[in-house]
């Protein structure tokens, strides 16, 4: 899911999307016990990108106080991208989700 606010009060679908400036990318479920990120690392070969352990779980965090911060589109080629997510639920089960969306800026 996306948003174009911090506040989370109109989230649209991430896949298919396409966005421009600055946008809160989050994965919604408060059941999760841990979240990772990749961007634009669709087979997770590299690093995950941000590791939330605690909701709400989004894919670029704050420097300072742990709190969401936007993903700015204009770091990010125009085209497209993707962002894959692996959810570790209660008991240890993982599920991997994969969004691509468009960057036009």
């Amino acid at each position: 899911m996306w948003a174009r606010t911090e506040a989370r009060n109109v989230l649209d679908p991430l896949a298919g999307a396409t966005v421009t400036g600055r946008v809160w990318v989050y994965f919604e479920d408060p059941t999760a016990d841990r979240v990772r990120f990749w961007l634009d690392d669709p087979d997770a070969a590299g690093p995950p990108r941000n590791i939330e352990e605690q909701f709400p779980f989004t894919l670029v965090q704050g420097p300072t106080n742990g709190q969401p911060a936007p993903l700015d589109t204009a770091d990010l080629t125009d085209g497209p991208h993707s962002v894959r997510v692996e959810v570790t639920g209660a008991g240890g089960a993982v599920v991997i989700r994969l969004a691509r969306f468009t960057v036009d800026n």
